[in-house]
């Protein structure tokens, strides 16, 4: 008799929970993804909010599984600078979609640096830090501006805000 094994096989890719600081800026961890109704409607409220008002911060909260996180790393991947990431992101936001993504945010694609902060048991600020060091280094390599060229403090929140607020537009 034939196990449901047998009949189908689930991708590797989908065996475990996307995690952005481990898949953000690997092509093929949006192999698979479906940009359903729901998270184009979460990524339409994101991109008006960025547009139409000076709010910076977005929480997006929802049950294990859901899809979070992997929506999180499909908006990194269509914002960030990664170019095969990029690619695949544009392929599934649509290019129909792209002009009004340039209309809302007009040096969106390919300009933002992505800081990927996973919660964990450390400081806070020290998280953000790290994260910052990370995202730095992975954005200009060895040429980040001079303001950047050295390491974030890990353990003063002002100098990380400091050192954030001139990236800001």
């Amino acid at each position: 008799m034939k196990t449901l094994a047998d009949i189908y096989k689930v991708r590797a890719r989908f065996q475990r929970s996307t995690r952005i600081d481990d898949d953000f800026g690997d092509a093929s961890a949006l192999e698979g993804f479906v940009l359903h109704t729901t998270g184009r409607q979460i990524l339409d409220q994101l991109f008006d909010q960025l547009h139409g008002s000076q709010q910076r911060a977005f929480t997006w909260t929802g049950p294990y599984g859901s899809g979070k996180s992997s929506l999180a790393l499909f908006l990194a991947s269509l914002l960030g600078s990664d170019p095969a990431a990029r690619a695949k992101a544009i392929k599934l936001f649509g290019k129909p979609n792209l002009p009004k993504l340039h209309g809302l945010i007009p040096t969106a694609i390919g300009k933002w640096l992505i800081v990927r902060v996973v919660s964990k048991r450390q400081n806070p600020v020290e998280a953000l830090a790290l994260a910052c060091d990370q995202a730095v280094w992975e954005y200009w390599g060895r040429e980040p501006p001079s303001s950047l060229k050295t390491n974030f403090d890990h353990g003063d929140f002002d100098h990380v805000v400091r050192r954030l607020r001139p990236m800001v537009r």
